[in-house]
């Protein structure tokens, strides 16, 4: 009761201080600085008491963001619990310079630190030069005090900083000791002149280097010195247009005057403070002298704050599985998935996720459809989100989602109806794309072995023979079929035999070339968030997933096709357009994809957040979701498990005389040994890395043992 007269009494304080427009109450006061990307962040949040309640103070009543929590500290507890009672936005403040002052600290990670501390302190070149010698205590030092922030605050941090800037130290940054896609500070912006070139160009490298594995504010300043008003309005300027983090220390007297008084309303000039440190797309970091007319960042909108969602995806066998989760997690909401009974997966090893079991389609439609359903009611009861999505991602569960009735205050973020049939029917989408003017091979609806045969007598050898629908139902199971390409009589006979007219195929002329990739995001106001990317390596070189590719940009011609087949289809929500250029540099359409894809690694690597837009455009489709988002060409992902299979398929060689280009071992092993710094791996996570083995693990068994499964 003490604590919150406290808080009342010095709300009215600044009431009196701030702009009439602010004076009607505290809770406008709250309200006023609700949104907006000037990120007031205040640092050494669990130092002492002193530091806490100061800092407390200033953002009760909206003069600070966001906080950066120390652990191992004298009030490290008693600010977490203030936190989550508050609501206040923290981050772990990572301290390996400062002795950490509880005495719960354990007496290793004391020791461990105090190692740390006496080198960055030694010289100052010791945040410059990487110990090799001090790799386990940098590693362990830091791993503890996430997993401290962890048991205190009941997450991982989503952001993190450093006491006395130490998380840009060498060993931190070469040793990849912060977790990928984390919110990281950046070092503080200068405009030409304030420092000396060298100093300047290291930070800017530093920064670039940074903004490779994390997500960053555009600009960073200090808040002191005070005296200078118009330093202070040139920096708030920023916010206008930039993510523009400004970092304060309450514990001094002339920051915690002016941030408690409301002046700082009157210097930011009516910009807006935000209420919660918010990053949601990757920086550009090409310069940080000075805003630049053109920039793709002024045209980024800050992302409103998420409320707390639970998301349930599924199948968790899904390719794209991890990276769908983590980009879902990282946002902030809560993901539980559903498994097919009996199946091994990759995310089943995940630390943030909960798997649960349903009956597999491929054994009983309606048994999963009632297993899936009763697993939605019974999280509806379970949670306390007041929002709940279901997210397909796979064809098999887009069929089974769009055939689900959802009631408990459930949405789909998934295509339903005749979107759900354009997703699933590769009959219909070759016609649409026909339509949108992509090159479509000739294709024919074959149902018979005497559809085929007349197909071959019209069109001749080779052909290619793929499943018309992606996923059917037969006997009250959800089947697929393989492809098959025939390059003679014999191969088709053994074809045929094999399908058995169990399916609707369609037939085309089999054209040997390298596959490509066009993704995007379909809103109301058109197409956001464009990407690309191209295969270097299939799993299985006659066609099949891509075991490593790379993103490149998307030419005008294939952009304009894309939006003309999103228009008269309606499409909303994520896509991929699957794309074949032959030798001649002919580009063909392949098929269309609505569900999350197995390369998303790839589109995560450049800030392209895909499965979490699809949930903010199912809650809110006028949310300007990856609105000024932009691919970043040249970036390699692989995925190690279909790279070791990829050299397995290479060396048992063609299995059809229509593969006239197969690639040869030595190669091969070359391409798949040769790996760069910027490449990036499929379902790898620094704090999740039984994911990674996993995945690798299954992947090379399933394909090993397919037969027999």
């Amino acid at each position: 009761m003490q604590e919150t007269n406290h808080i009342a009494t010095v709300e009215r304080e600044v009431a009196g201080a701030l702009p009439r427009a602010l004076t009607t109450s505290s809770e406008e006061v709250k309200c006023a600085v609700a949104t907006g990307n000037l990120i007031v962040n205040a640092d050494d949040w669990g130092r002492d008491p002193e530091n806490t309640d100061r800092t407390l103070d200033c953002a009760m009543v909206g003069a600070v963001s966001s906080v950066s929590a120390m652990v191992f500290m004298d009030d490290s507890e008693r600010a977490a619990n203030l936190a989550q009672e508050h609501g206040i936005d923290a981050g772990l403040h990572l301290n390996l310079t400062t002795a950490f002052s509880s005495s719960s600290t354990p007496a290793r990670v004391r020791e461990r630190q105090e190692r740390v501390a006496r080198y960055l302190s030694w010289h100052r070149f010791g945040y410059v030069v990487f110990h090799p010698g001090l790799m386990d205590s940098f590693e362990y030092v830091v791993s503890t005090q996430l997993e401290e922030f962890g048991r205190l605050y009941g997450r991982l941090p989503k952001r993190i900083d450093g006491h006395h800037h130490a998380h840009l130290c060498a060993n931190v940054l070469y040793g990849k000791l912060l977790p990928e896609r984390t919110i990281v500070r950046r070092n503080f912006s200068f405009r030409p002149g304030e420092k000396g070139l060298a100093n300047r160009l290291y930070r800017r490298w530093v920064d670039q280097r940074l903004a490779r594995r994390h997500r960053l504010v555009d600009y960073f300043f200090a808040l002191e010195p005070l005296e200078s008003q118009e330093r202070l309005q040139h920096i708030f300027s920023y916010a206008r247009q930039f993510r523009v983090e400004v970092e304060t220390h309450p514990l001094n007297q002339k920051e915690y005057a002016f941030l408690r008084s409301g002046a700082i309303f009157e210097v930011s000039g009516g910009i807006p403070i935000a209420r919660r440190y918010e990053v949601t797309a990757f920086c550009d970091v090409a310069t940080e002298v000075r805003p630049r007319a053109n920039s793709q960042v002024v045209k980024v909108a800050l992302a409103k704050p998420t409320p707390r969602t639970t998301v349930l995806v599924g199948f968790a066998e899904a390719i794209s599985a991890p990276e769908v989760v983590w980009s879902l997690v990282d946002e902030g909401h809560e993901v539980v998935a559903f498994a097919r009974k009996g199946r091994a997966s990759a995310l089943r090893h995940s630390r943030h996720v909960v798997c649960h079991n349903i009956c597999a389609p491929e054994t009983d439609v309606q048994a999963a459809l009632s297993e899936l359903k009763a697993l939605t009611s019974s999280l509806a009861q379970g949670t306390a989100s007041s929002k709940r999505v279901l997210l397909p991602l796979d064809d098999t569960s887009l069929l089974l989602c769009s055939m689900l009735t959802l009631d408990d205050g459930w949405l789909l973020a998934g295509a339903e109806g005749g979107r759900a049939e354009l997703a699933l029917n590769k009959h219909l989408q070759v016609q649409v794309a026909g339509a949108a003017g992509f090159n479509v091979p000739r294709t024919a609806l074959v149902r018979t072995e005497g559809d085929v045969r007349r197909f071959i007598a019209a069109e001749s050898y080779p052909v290619i023979l793929k499943s018309a629908n992606c996923v059917s139902i037969d006997a009250g199971r959800a089947k697929t079929c393989p492809q098959w390409i025939c390059a003679n009589e014999g191969e088709l006979e053994r074809a045929l035999r094999e399908w058995g007219e169990r399916l609707p195929l369609l037939a085309q002329p089999f054209i040997e070339g390298t596959g490509e990739g066009i993704f995007g995001l379909a809103t109301p106001d058109g197409i956001r968030a464009w990407s690309a990317h191209r295969r270097l390596r299939m799993m299985n070189p006659k066609g099949s997933g891509s075991s490593a590719c790379i993103s490149q940009s998307v030419s005008e011609d294939l952009r304009r096709k894309a939006e003309d087949f999103v228009n008269r289809t309606g499409w909303r929500g994520m896509f991929m357009i699957e794309l074949l250029r032959d030798r001649l540099g002919n580009v063909f359409f392949v098929e269309f994809n609505g569900r999350p894809w197995g390369s998303m690694a790839l589109s995560r690597a450049q800030g392209l957040e895909y499965p979490a837009w699809q949930i903010m455009l199912a809650l809110d489709p006028d949310f300007q979701a990856g609105i000024a988002a932009t691919n970043t060409p040249g970036i390699v992902s692989r995925n190690v498990g279909r790279e070791l299979m990829h050299l397995l398929f290479v060396l048992r060689g063609p299995k059809s005389k229509a593969l006239r280009s197969w690639p040869s071992i030595w190669k091969s092993l070359r391409d798949v040994a040769s790996y760069r710094f910027r490449d990036t791996l499929y379902n790898w996570r620094r704090d999740d890395p039984k994911v990674f083995m996993a995945d690798m693990s299954y992947t090379i068994k399933n394909n090993l043992f397919k037969g027999a499964h």
